[in-house]
């Protein structure tokens, strides 16, 4: 059965509810934008409060590098260490990375957070007697360190100042962040190099660069991050990728460094691949100055 239904009204009635719908659709759109403006209000005052505090932190050296070993696997003896950047505020909490280095890195606060720890970073190395020594400290750093020469003049000037040689330091850019203009990259790090300075690929095989950043950057060292350590001895088809960095790493005569090597298996299956340098907990966690 089939019911057919007819509405009927007056213009007068129609012109009415038409008249209503404007102004219902005009006050809906008026109080969304309003949401939305106090919304974006809010994230904005949010994130310039946030600058402050950060700026408030630099202005008050709460910046603080942490340092883990890392290891030669056949001998035992430490290289070297990566710098890792804790903020520890004036009440004794520790704030971790992940919750102020990506705004850090959007903002652009990150050169003075870098150049903070830059001045702590070489006078740990004479504390530590590292300037008789081989051993490195190896420093990240993102695209923005290197769009211009400001962090090269930085650097080298406090390595001049405490007389330390550039073998002492290592630049560790990584690949999760990409890098828009590479030949303009690879100007401003062959001052790093004349000068040198060496660069290592942090998070290789999980990022924008791919062995693009190798060919087009200079980079001797390969970081072999965590997330392809941790499928040895496992089926995770990530392991084909570990497979594969170690053999082109190899095959390019370049260094390696596994990172996040928390099994003594793990370090037994890498030494069994020639991959000897290692890092992480199966030897140590990253540590303040005095603990290192």
């Amino acid at each position: 059965m089939q019911v057919e239904l007819t509405l009927s009204a007056s213009k007068e009635f129609f012109n009415g509810y038409k008249n209503k719908s404007w102004l219902s659709s005009g006050i809906f759109s008026f109080f969304m934008s309003l949401i939305l403006a106090i919304i974006w209000y809010k994230l904005l005052n949010k994130q310039q409060s946030f600058s402050r505090v950060i700026r408030d932190a630099i202005k008050f050296s709460e910046f603080e590098p942490f340092y883990q070993p890392i290891i030669d696997s056949r001998t035992q003896q430490v290289l070297g260490a990566e710098m890792l950047v804790r903020w520890c505020k004036r009440d004794g909490s520790i704030v971790p990375p992940s919750q102020f280095i990506p705004f850090a890195e959007d903002s652009g606060l990150i050169i003075d957070i870098t150049e903070q720890l830059v001045t702590k970073v070489v006078d740990d190395i004479l504390r530590f007697g590292w300037h008789q020594s081989d051993h490195f400290v190896s420093i990240n750093i993102v695209p923005k360190h290197i769009e211009n020469d400001t962090f090269f003049k930085f650097l080298t000037s406090a390595m001049d100042e405490k007389k330390l040689q550039p073998k002492h330091i290592s630049l560790e850019i990584t690949e999760r962040l990409q890098i828009d203009d590479l030949h303009t990259a690879r100007q401003e790090l062959n001052k790093f190099f004349d000068y040198g300075i060496d660069l290592k690929l942090d998070d290789a095989g999980t990022g924008y660069g791919g062995f693009s950043y190798v060919q087009e950057l200079g980079i001797n060292t390969l970081k072999i991050d965590k997330m392809f350590v941790d499928t040895i001895n496992g089926n995770d088809v990530k392991a084909s990728v570990l497979e594969g960095i170690i053999s082109f790493a190899q095959s390019s005569e370049l260094s390696t460094i596994a990172k996040g090597v928390e099994e003594p298996s793990q370090v037994t299956y890498l030494a069994e691949r020639n991959v000897f340098t290692i890092q992480g907990y199966v030897y140590a966690r990253p540590m303040a100055k005095k603990t290192f």
